[in-house]
């Protein structure tokens, strides 16, 4: 069954078009779920909608009031990159083409005013949740990061949320050309938000808590005014499509005039007796069964994009060559990308990794371009026509180059790192250091510094004066190791320009590698090192 057919069904039946004002036996409710509350909650037992508020559900709203939603929303669809010259909006025909997704573009205002809406309508006080609530709910009396399980390793989440997978890092590569090198450990089949309660509910019957779109929350967490009366930004909870889960417990929070498409509506409804569900709401539960079957299938195909490339080596060949190979990748006509980053001391070249070959059929790949000499690192990719999977380990070959002490250190010459970058800046090669990896918005963010190490020989310990050459987004610092031996801390002020810096440093004699590590929660970029 096709989508199409399912929305002139939801239309006719539940009546979305309809002109005239609703009576509340017309409304779409939520599907509720009791959550009983412990004795030491500061909450009363409520209900709370098993799923996110649909497409469906908004449209009966702004059908019945003519309300207009601001069409300024930085939308995600598969042919939109949030842009704020060209908004979207929660009626873009990507976004109701299937009324059973949650509706996204609301923003916080068009959240309360739809509660608000249906809790005039039905006559049953519907509102969003405070963050006491959802969190109750969304732990289901359990401890640790989320209900399911704390899944440190990331593995299990697909079971039970929509989240920034394997077939959303597939998806943006096919249709934004983006390749995010991260992601969980599985694949759950969709790529943006998807139909309501695709997955695992947690144990109190909740879907999609830490996944598909985040929710808003009517607690406040910031007020604009010294009398709390006027809130400027509200908490949001949970998590979306576009990130991995960091815990039922993180902050975050949202401006209450921004308007996305990763955050949607969950209601709750704080009453002993919830009454009679409405007809609509009956027939509504019976239709979203049939949708979540047809989405399946679709699930089902962006599952088989292929597995990760696994024992992945490198070996020196004739000519002066590099063979690359691979274990075979099983599943449905797989083909594999070679991908390759090079230092190359001998004339001061640096590249990060770009694509040497793809569309190959055998797991091998001989690389004869190579410069003689030059430290190589290779990543392989596969993929199929449902997508493109995450990359293999790294394996080099060479020797990276090694700084002495008394000369300048491009730091693009770097032989291992993590949440790096390297680019071009006023004819130089930088390398870049990410303060938010996982490319959160606002929120508490994990704490994943980056680095880069580099090849580096001290012959007797001395205290020098360090120079380096850098840029950063905002004031922030960054370390240097010698092993375990911390060179100095070093601060780099705020601004949109390259500039040289001094400061001093501690070096011990030995053959450790130069550690440049970020200090801080705001990336900045390098450009060279050099110790008198």
């Amino acid at each position: 069954m096709n989508h199409f057919p399912l929305a002139l069904i939801i239309t006719s039946s539940i009546g979305i078009s309809s002109a005239k004002a609703m009576v509340s036996d017309d409304v779409i409710e939520p599907i509720l779920q009791r959550i009983s509350t412990s004795e030491n909650s500061k909450d009363n037992d409520f209900y709370m909608s098993k799923y996110e508020v649909t497409v469906a559900q908004f449209s009966q709203f702004v059908k019945d009031t003519g309300y207009q939603v601001p069409k300024n929303c930085m939308a995600f669809t598969d042919k939109r990159w949030p842009d704020p010259d060209n908004p979207g909006s929660w009626d873009l025909p990507e976004y109701i083409a299937n009324p059973y997704r949650p509706v996204v573009c609301t923003g916080i205002r068009g959240a309360l005013d739809y509660a608000n809406w249906l809790a005039e309508k039905t006559g049953k006080s519907y509102k969003l949740p405070t963050i006491s609530q959802w969190r109750y709910a969304a732990m289901a009396g359990k401890t640790g990061r989320m209900a399911f399980a704390d899944d440190l390793k990331q593995q299990e989440v697909c079971k039970y949320e929509n989240t920034e997978d394997i077939a959303n890092i597939a998806g943006f590569k096919k249709h934004h050309q983006v390749r995010y090198k991260r992601s969980v450990n599985c694949n759950d089949g969709a790529v943006y938000h998807t139909v309501v309660g695709m997955y695992r509910p947690n144990q109190f019957g909740l879907y999609d808590m830490m996944g598909n779109v985040r929710e808003f929350t009517r607690s406040c967490h910031e007020y604009s005014d010294s009398k709390q009366q006027v809130c400027q930004q509200y908490i949001v909870a949970g998590e979306a499509w576009h990130w991995q889960p960091r815990g039922v417990n993180v902050l975050d929070w949202i401006d209450k005039d921004f308007q996305g498409s990763l955050e949607g509506i969950r209601l709750v409804l704080e009453t002993d007796d919830p009454g009679r569900a409405s007809e609509a709401t009956t027939r509504f539960a019976r239709q979203l069964k049939e949708a979540q079957l047809a989405q399946r299938q679709h699930h089902l195909q962006l599952q088989k994009i292929p597995a990760t490339p696994t024992g992945i080596m490198v070996q020196s060949g004739e000519n002066k060559s590099y063979k690359i190979s691979w274990l075979e990748v099983k599943g449905e006509a797989v083909k594999y990308a070679v991908y390759r980053a090079m230092s190359d001391s001998a004339n001061g070249h640096a590249t990060g990794f770009t694509l040497l070959s793809d569309n190959l059929k055998s797991p091998q790949y001989i690389d004869s371009s190579a410069p003689d000499g030059a430290y190589v690192r290779y990543q392989v990719f596969s993929y199929n026509k449902q997508g493109e999977g995450l990359g293999s380990q790294i394996v080099s070959y060479g020797t990276a180059k090694i700084f002495k002490d008394d000369e300048r250190i491009e730091t693009e010459h770097f032989f291992d790192g993590q949440y790096y970058w390297l680019g071009k800046r006023d004819s130089a090669t930088v390398a870049g250091f990410s303060a938010n990896p996982d490319h959160f918005p606002t929120g508490i963010k994990p704490h994943k510094p980056a680095w880069v190490q580099l090849g580096f020989s001290v012959k007797q310990s001395k205290t020098a004066m360090l120079s380096f050459r850098a840029q950063a987004e905002q004031d922030t610092r960054f370390e240097l190791w010698q092993g375990n031996h911390l060179v100095g801390r070093y601060d780099i002020p705020k601004s949109d320009k390259f500039a040289t810096y001094t400061a001093s440093a501690v070096l011990v004699a030995g053959n450790a590698p130069l550690e440049v590590r970020l200090d801080e929660s705001s990336w900045f970029e390098l450009d060279w090192l050099e110790f008198k």
